[in-house]
């Protein structure tokens, strides 16, 4: 079974933005399985790619935020900056043999990523819809 599964409640009512969110859940997935499947040399570089594309998702989202006026634009992007702070602590932990990955953190991965989308996503889905995204 996997970690997480895109299903509709996840849509933003944006496509590109959907997609995304799709490509996030996978990856996340795929960090999960090389853990189970203990595939040390492979989770590393998962979790690199991981945080480089959600920093790739989190500047898409910023700049529709920025251009809209979304009021909820400084907030959100908060959340992301934490977000990003985290995983890198976790990275460099984890490079400094001072952590163990263990599902405990893709718990916390799966976790935040569901929250997130499904709460703090949400929110400029309207506004950006109603800025002609689909």
């Amino acid at each position: 079974m996997a970690l997480l599964e895109w299903d509709d409640r996840f849509s933003v009512g944006v496509s590109e933005i959907d997609e995304q969110h799709k490509k996030l859940i996978n990856m996340l997935c795929e960090f999960y399985d090389s853990i189970r499947d203990d595939r040390e040399g492979t989770f590393k570089k998962l979790l690199q790619g991981l945080a480089d594309y959600t920093v790739y998702h989190f500047a898409t989202e910023e700049t529709y935020m920025k251009d809209f006026e979304f009021a909820g634009t400084d907030a959100h992007i908060r959340e992301h900056r934490m977000f990003v702070e985290k995983v890198r602590e976790v990275q460099e932990r984890l490079d400094a043999g001072k952590l163990v990955v263990t599902f405990e953190i893709t718990n916390f991965l799966r976790d935040w990523v569901s929250n997130h989308i499904l709460g703090t996503d949400r929110k400029y889905s309207k506004c950006f819809v109603d800025h002609g995204l689909r």
